[in-house]
């Protein structure tokens, strides 16, 4: 279980990611369902499966997709909180 939601945060953390850019730069094309407080929803669902996926490290391989989720989740979860509460990221 902790190896397959390892996978399954990293995963998810890639296409948070993606899903982020394209909505700070590409603003204008992706759907207006796509708002930030559901990006951030699923941002906070990708770090808590990634903490949860800690446990079935095994290797070097399974423990960089966990610290790398953990810290681009983290990462994407500031500037979240910031876009939500303030209201934009860069002026």
């Amino acid at each position: 279980m902790g190896v397959f939601l390892n996978f399954s945060s990293f995963f998810l953390m890639v296409i948070s990611l993606a899903l982020f850019l394209g909505k700070v730069f590409f603003e204008q094309r992706l759907p207006q369902e796509l708002s930030y407080p559901v990006l951030f929803g699923l941002v906070l669902l990708t770090f808590v499966l990634g903490m949860i996926g800690t446990v079935g490290v095994e290797n070097w391989k399974s423990a960089a997709r966990t610290i790398s989720t953990v810290l681009v989740t983290g990462l994407l979860s500031i500037m979240l909180i910031f876009i939500v509460f303030i209201g934009t990221l860069f002026g």
